[in-house]
């Protein structure tokens, strides 16, 4: 389902800039609500860029974007996200999805930002568009996330550091 979609935006940046910036955009005295932003893996494919990191937040603000019956339900303090970019040099595009990890069984939200290069009177710039959207959790995700959520439970309601590591390890597996 789709939940929410932000309409293209035009940027007097560079392609290059933009990735500077995202590869580089936590810790930042903006996003507090950030604990840490872990690399679990990254490797060059045909000119393309893919990495994949567990981002832990504070709180749950993606719960801003649901139905307020589901944030109702549900008190979280920490939120465990795994996200993806593929950065793609010789296109000159950056595309990321950040996704949910606890919570699937009630919803499975994907974030996806796309951005690309634009020209215009040899100028380059970039545009940027967003999206939100959700699918049904399907049985095995729930087994998949009961299964983490178990296993790394104590992990997340104990101190923030090393921790994270472990959960990633449990992700990927």
């Amino acid at each position: 389902m789709h939940l929410f979609e932000v309409p293209e935006r035009i940027f007097d940046y560079t392609i290059n800039q933009v990735v500077t910036i995202f590869y580089n955009r936590y810790p930042n005295s903006f996003s507090k609500h950030v604990i840490s932003e872990d690399v679990i893996s990254r490797e060059i494919k045909g000119g393309k860029i893919i990495t994949r990191k567990l981002i832990v937040k504070r709180g749950a603000g993606f719960l801003k974007s649901v139905p307020h019956w589901i944030s109702r339900q549900t008190h979280v303090a920490f939120m465990p996200t795994l996200g993806e970019s593929i950065f793609d040099v010789n296109e000159g595009t950056l595309i990321t999805h950040t996704r949910n990890v606890f919570w699937t069984n009630t919803l499975d939200m994907t974030e996806t930002c796309i951005y690309k290069k634009l020209i215009f009177n040899s100028i380059t710039k970039f545009s940027s568009k967003q999206y939100l959207t959700t699918t049904p959790a399907s049985s095995s995700s729930q087994q998949t996330t009961s299964s983490y959520f178990s296993q790394t439970q104590s992990l997340l309601y104990s101190s923030p550091s090393k921790q994270h590591q472990q959960i990633a390890l449990l992700l990927i597996q």
